[in-house]
């Protein structure tokens, strides 16, 4: 379990992570999302949110 500091981090990255995709710029998503799969390898809106930038990458 990340730390407090760690999980503020995550869920910043997470956000900006949303933003791209509603901009559809896939790859600051997918960088976003590797830095927190980095940290937490089991987060699950990561993983979700890696899948939809590969698959708008096509």
């Amino acid at each position: 379990m990340p730390s407090e500091r760690i999980q503020r981090r995550i869920d910043r990255l997470l956000d900006q992570a949303e933003e791209a995709a509603d901009q559809r710029d896939w790859r600051v998503v997918i960088e976003c999302v590797r830095t927190v799969l980095s940290i937490d390898d089991k987060n699950e809106d990561a993983h979700a949110l890696l899948t939809m930038a590969e698959a708008g990458l096509g």
